[in-house]
């Protein structure tokens, strides 16, 4: 089917979903007008990013349930024609469905996302619960994989001096002359809050990666005072969406953006 031929009429409607700007990361409840693709599958309206690329959301909303979902958020639209092959949404067509996908992924030991479980916790209290344990369990687990991770890594250098030196001479280029701004006590400490991990377009990966693909895609430092106190952030005011950062993170961009340090930026993602 072609998107592009829905003729269905669009209504307003309620949806559970991430945050973008200020509020980004965050569980958040936005009214969007929709229309119906197929059954509970619902497209928003299109829109163009910055590089003129047609994007759209695609949302769920089920009988009785008063606050659908977003499932799939601003995606490049040629990605999904014909979109049932891409979006695979059979296998959420009826909520029975979205919450076995949700119990499989609990036997599975996998991740839940806030949204799921705050869409669960409409209907639902003691299941969201357990789906927020499993979030708990998963995240706590990652961490502790993490560490074992970095344990391994420092027995490996400590027995290989040369390539720890090695590692080291291009982890510090990898940051584009901006430790020669400041101290060595104080670039270790911002080095070590931006070689943390986080999880960011489905894997893993460090703040400063995070920084060099999200300044990339057109975000730029941003702050605001809040409840007396200064908030950080990288946003696209264009396209309407964002993150909170750390003072470290805020910092790192504002050089990168000033000192013209983003190009060739993809090989920094391998670092």
């Amino acid at each position: 089917m072609d998107i592009f031929a829905i003729q269905t009429p669009y209504i307003k409607r309620r949806f559970i979903e991430y945050g973008s700007g200020r509020n980004s990361g965050k569980v958040v409840v936005h009214w969007h007008e929709v229309q119906q693709v197929d059954g509970n599958l619902y497209k928003g309206r299109e829109f163009r990013d910055k590089d003129d690329r047609l994007r759209c959301s695609f949302y769920l909303i089920y009988e009785g349930i008063p606050t659908g979902i977003c499932f799939v958020s601003k995606i490049w639209i040629c990605d999904f024609n014909p979109f049932e092959d891409v979006l695979k949404w059979d296998r959420y067509r009826t909520i029975s469905d979205f919450l076995e996908d949700l119990d499989q992924r609990v036997q599975r030991n996998s991740y839940i996302d806030p949204a799921s479980i705050a869409f669960v916790r409409q209907f639902d209290e003691v299941r969201a619960g357990r789906y927020a344990n499993q979030l708990a369990r998963w995240e706590k687990e990652r961490e502790l994989s993490r560490k074992r991770r970095e344990k391994a890594r420092e027995d490996e250098l400590a027995a290989n001096p040369e390539l720890r030196r090695q590692i080291e001479e291009r982890e510090r280029a990898s940051y584009r002359g901006w430790d020669e701004t400041m101290s060595p006590l104080r670039f270790g400490r911002a080095k070590k809050d931006l070689e943390k991990w986080i999880y960011f377009l489905g894997e893993f990966r460090s703040r400063k990666n995070f920084i060099f693909i999200v300044l990339h895609e057109g975000a730029v430092p941003d702050q605001e005072l809040k409840n007396g106190k200064t908030e950080y952030h990288l946003v696209n005011q264009a396209e309407d969406w964002g993150y909170v950062v750390t003072k470290t993170e805020y910092d790192f961009a504002k050089y990168l953006i000033a000192s013209g340090q983003l190009a060739d930026w993809e090989k920094e993602i391998a670092c």
